[in-house]
């Protein structure tokens, strides 16, 4: 729109919302931004929808401008079908879209379907593979090796329980445990006299 800015129509596409079960329509929404373009497109859709010259719709546009700029603070100007221009209480200018009527973009039920014997594509990561190669993937049988801790012990408790019995068994002169000879304990002798 000469002088005013660009309007531009942005389209947020459906949205699934699996807690309810619902889709929701794709929504046109109507962005006003400060940034004057081209204003040519425009007039030729009003020339078009009129059925009137082009002149003649550059002419109504440049009056549609001027009527938005000259808006006092509080003042309104609705463009059909389109949103209402207002200003603010520091001279900005504002405007808020026309809602669209909930009837013509209703949300619908939507329920996943899941079909377990169909391979379909599916993004792991930043790699696309199929459903079948992942089925694999996850059911691959990994050899998991058993512990064997228990043979270490069962092993040093054989040896020595052998070392014990050859211990207890065996002459103690030759013995590599503790004390290998026999001391012999001797009578002690008097060391002190008794007078009579």
């Amino acid at each position: 729109m000469p002088q005013i800015g660009t309007l531009h129509i942005k389209t947020e596409s459906a949205a699934l919302e699996m807690g309810v079960q619902k889709i929701h329509a794709p929504i046109n929404k109507i962005i006003f931004s400060n940034e004057i373009t081209n204003s040519k497109n425009v007039t030729e859709y009003i020339a078009a929808s009129k059925n009137i010259s082009f002149d003649e719709a550059a002419y109504q546009l440049k009056n549609i401008s001027s009527e938005i700029l000259n808006l006092k603070e509080g003042q309104e100007f609705l463009l059909d079908n389109v949103g209402v221009f207002t200003k603010s209480q520091n001279n900005k200018l504002l405007f808020e879209e026309v809602k669209e009527i909930e009837i013509f973009t209703p949300s619908v039920y939507a329920e996943r379907v899941i079909h377990p014997d169909d391979s379909h594509s599916i993004l792991v990561g930043d790699k696309e593979t199929d459903r079948n190669s992942m089925t694999e993937f996850f059911t691959d049988s990994v050899a998991i090796e058993k512990d064997k801790w228990w043979i270490w012990a069962l092993v040093i408790f054989v040896a020595s329980a052998v070392m014990i019995l050859i211990y207890l068994n065996g002459d103690n002169k030759n013995s590599s445990f503790g004390i290998s000879h026999k001391y012999e304990i001797s009578k002690p002798t008097n060391q002190y006299n008794n007078i009579p």
